[in-house]
């Protein structure tokens, strides 16, 4: 299901891409009113801009950035839920 979402969303083909699901996280939000399960997964493949065929209803964008560009994005509180999910961009 997750590999038919990436597809539909970005165009992207990660069946034969290393990884997968990582790990789940619960957000709680007392603020906001909502608690919730998050599921991680990481694909690693190779992509070119001309790869992604973004689904404009689904997708707000993309961007490709280095491990050092995640970090000062996060640090300057630019990438929601960072911290929740830093393991991913550092195994």
């Amino acid at each position: 299901a997750v590999r038919r979402e990436v597809r539909e969303e970005t165009g992207l083909d990660v069946s034969k891409a290393d990884g997968g699901y990582l790990f789940t996280y619960r957000r709680i939000n007392p603020d906001e009113g909502d608690n919730y399960l998050v599921d991680v997964y990481r694909f690693v493949m190779d992509v070119k801009d001309e790869d992604l065929h973004l689904q404009e209803e689904e997708t707000d964008g993309y961007r490709f950035a280095t491990l050092d560009e995640i970090k000062g994005y996060a640090a300057e509180g630019k990438f929601l839920h960072y911290d929740s999910i830093r393991q991913a961009f550092e195994l």
